[in-house]
């Protein structure tokens, strides 16, 4: 005996045979052809209607042609079960008549005497069923994916396209549509490229990485139908289809606005930055007029005074002793002592407003001035270490770097409740550093990025129009040290 066929094949099978004997021989021969499980028999044609539904895998039907009642079933069945295979088991039949059954929805026929072509007929319409049904599944999965697609696409804010990773434009929202005043048709027609500036330097790097990465952010210049141009920004997102095809989804969002609000922004910030700058230009020159002439005239009144008191004191000697004249010489003491404390005020306050070491003998020697001044008005001490040489700076440069340099002092004065502040000052080939450490309370995140900290803006804004940075950084407790970095 030869090996069987179906090699243990588990099949429910639905045979509609009103002969028991016929049955019985209809199930060994399927038994030694290797098909295992349930097979029960059908009486007749009416008795198919109430036992197909119970989950058959194929119906066999021993019948004669002319049965008009399994025509009906076979027709109604179709409707109900488009995969379940009928085989048809029957005497001499016309090819019109199996061509005309075959229309109706059957599956195969085999002859009863060459049943050995059964089995092979029941497994090949089995794997075809099968197939049906997972090609009807995979459909029916795309049309709700494309459904849920189509859905979602007329509800996002933004141009959506669907397309493969070549450009191939296979759907268009509505949204896309009126962006780009075409309909859908014309868009799958056109492909992304046909979108897309052709003058545009940026397309071919940008398709590229379009086509390359599965998800990708860009920005291209877009053309309209019309010939207008937009400025389009593109979040491309890359996928695998039911079928196992590669697939993108592409928003795109017209950005010309945006971009013009941020051209005017940025045109707003450089007005801004310039405006500062002229009006700390303008504060520095004023500060140093007055500091100027509150040295050179206050400062040369105070001195004449100084000395037309001393003329007058000497020449009270040459008068009479007298109660009287002793009262003028005390007085004229204090008004000396008076004047002298004058003079050294008016000092102050020109070396306040502009210090002459820094016009005078560089960046360098007016730190150390300032930081004596610094421990001799707080207390705090001061370790300082800069170049012995100083080194030529442009004007604007050492002037901010100086108030920048203040400001510091002033906050570690104000705030940091420190006994010591260590200064140092480098010189690279590429920038000058600054840093300023104290061992004070330390600042908080909180305080940093406070608004009302105009001075601390003050030294951002400062370095910032100097093109460099200032970076403070600090723990509770540990100190705070502040540095500058301006480049060369």
């Amino acid at each position: 005996m030869g090996k069987p066929l179906a090699m243990n094949t588990r099949l429910n099978i639905l045979a509609l045979e009103d002969s028991p004997s016929s049955f019985q021989l209809l199930h060994q021969h399927l038994v030694q052809e290797g098909i295992v499980g349930t097979c029960q028999r059908c009486n007749s044609t009416a008795d198919l209607f109430g036992m197909v539904d119970h989950g058959w895998d194929v119906v066999l039907a021993n019948v004669e042609v002319t049965d008009l009642g399994f025509r009906d079933w076979l027709s109604a069945m179709r409707e109900h079960h488009p995969d379940l295979p009928v085989l048809l088991v029957a005497n001499d039949i016309s090819p019109a008549m199996v061509v005309n059954l075959m229309r109706l929805g059957l599956s195969d026929f085999v002859h009863k005497d060459r049943l050995h072509r059964l089995v092979p007929a029941i497994l090949r319409a089995h794997d075809e069923a099968r197939e049906r049904a997972a090609r009807r599944q995979a459909e029916a999965a795309l049309r709700a994916s494309e459904e849920r697609y189509r859905s979602l696409a007329s509800t996002v804010p933004d141009a959506m396209l669907l397309a493969r990773p070549d450009g191939t434009i296979l759907n268009a929202n509505q949204v896309a549509c009126a962006m780009f005043g075409r309909s859908e048709e014309e868009l799958v027609a056109l492909g992304c490229d046909g979108v897309v500036e052709p003058s545009d330097a940026r397309r071919g790097p940008v398709m590229a990485e379009l086509r390359q990465h599965s998800q990708c952010h860009v920005e291209l210049t877009l053309r309209r139908a019309d010939g207008s141009q937009f400025e389009g920004e593109m979040s491309h997102t890359g996928f695998l289809s039911h079928e196992g095809e590669a697939r993108c989804c592409i928003l795109i969002r017209d950005v010309t606005q945006r971009k013009l609000a941020e051209e005017r922004l940025r045109q707003s910030e450089s007005q801004l930055h310039a405006l500062t700058a002229h009006l700390q230009a303008v504060r520095e020159d004023e500060r140093t007029r007055i500091a100027r002439e509150v040295h050179d005239v206050l400062g040369q009144l105070l001195t004449g005074l100084t000395l037309d008191m001393a003329w007058l004191q000497k020449r009270l000697h040459k008068l009479p002793a007298s109660d009287l004249l002793q009262s003028m010489l005390d007085k004229f003491v204090e008004v000396k002592q008076l004047t002298d404390t004058m003079i050294q005020s008016v000092q102050e306050i020109a070396s306040e407003m502009r210090p002459s070491v820094l016009d005078n003998l560089g960046l360098c020697a007016a730190i150390r001035f300032e930081a004596r001044r610094f421990r001799k008005r707080t207390g705090i001490t001061c370790g300082v270490e800069v170049p012995n040489t100083d080194f030529v700076l442009g004007p604007e440069r050492v002037t901010g770097i100086f108030r920048i340099y203040q400001e510091i002092l002033t906050n570690v004065a104000r705030h940091a409740s420190a006994t010591h502040v260590g200064i140092h000052l480098l010189l690279t080939d590429s920038e000058l550093e600054l840093e300023v450490q104290d061992n004070g309370c330390g600042i908080t995140l909180d305080q940093l990025a406070n608004p009302s900290s105009l001075g601390l803006l003050g030294m951002h804004e400062r370095a910032d129009q100097l093109g460099g940075r200032v970076v403070i950084r600090s723990k509770p407790g540990t100190g705070t040290s502040v540095t500058v970095e301006i480049p060369l």
